[in-house]
């Protein structure tokens, strides 16, 4: 067992120092992630099933919904926190607490940029959300893109330019259908 002088410049620590070490990691990465616990149970489902969730992460989050009374709530949500362990800073980068830009925001801005090119008239629109969006069905797509460009492009949406833009939403996960 090399000596805490060793050249290669290894130093003996004791177990306690380790451990406390990994303590103050978890307990960082646990204030991190209240926040973002916080954040996903007013997610809708479907934008829930754009994250890198496993499956009881999903239901945790879930049966937060259901659950009743400020101590039920409370443990539920330390409970959300603890399973969001697993895979804690995978969630973090894609939810936008990472840093960068979160998966939902992304996809957001993918529907707005292909809502956009088909109530603009660009002939490429509808192939591009094709491929991006492979559930789409192609006549209905067109038919929803040529009424939506029909109308005048105000705020808010006239009714084929929502239609429109929830059905792109539909196809990228951001809502149920419904």
């Amino acid at each position: 067992m090399p000596s805490s002088g060793d050249e290669s410049g290894w130093v003996a620590r004791p177990r306690r120092d380790i451990r406390q070490e990994e303590n103050e990691l978890r307990a960082e990465l646990v204030k991190r992630l209240e926040p973002l616990a916080e954040e996903l149970v007013t997610w809708e489902p479907a934008a829930l099933r754009l994250l890198p969730l496993e499956e009881t992460q999903l239901e945790a989050i879930l049966v937060f919904r259901k659950t009743s009374g400020r101590r039920g709530k409370s443990r539920q949500m330390q409970y959300i926190v603890r399973v969001l362990l697993d895979n804690a800073e995978e969630l973090l980068e894609a939810t936008g607490h990472g840093g960068g830009p979160s998966v939902v925001a992304v996809a957001e801005d993918e529907v707005a940029e292909a809502h956009l090119a088909m109530v603009t008239g660009d002939p490429n629109a509808v192939e591009e959300a094709l491929e991006k969006w492979p559930t789409l069905e192609r006549q209905r797509l067109r038919q929803l893109a040529r009424a939506a460009s029909k109308e005048k492009r105000t705020i808010p949406l006239r009714e084929a330019s929502q239609k429109l833009m929830t059905y792109l939403e539909e196809a990228a996960g951001l809502i149920g259908e419904g």
